[in-house]
């Protein structure tokens, strides 16, 4: 299923470390969980797709292409804390 801003796969309610997933994430391929420190890396990477607001990033905007699924596979992998999932 291609990712899309509205009506993408629903979030479940937990990561699968068992992790609160923050409720302002858009549904869809990629969200944010409450491990996150705010430091702002997934901005840098993906800013097309991550915010930072009230003291944690979360995820507005699924990515579109494989230019912005790219790009927010990167934010994941350089999150320092782990707190970037594929909902998969």
């Amino acid at each position: 299923a291609k990712p899309e801003s509205e009506g993408g796969k629903p979030l479940p309610a937990t990561s699968t470390d068992g992790s609160k997933i923050f409720p302002e994430n858009v549904a869809g391929l990629f969200y944010v969980d409450e491990k996150c420190i705010e430091c702002d890396a997934c901005v840098g990477a993906a800013p097309d797709s991550f915010v930072i607001e009230n003291g944690h990033a979360y995820v507005f905007a699924q990515p579109k292409d494989a230019k912005g699924i790219a790009a927010c596979d990167e934010a994941m992998a350089g999150c320092p804390v782990d707190a970037i999932h594929r909902n998969e």
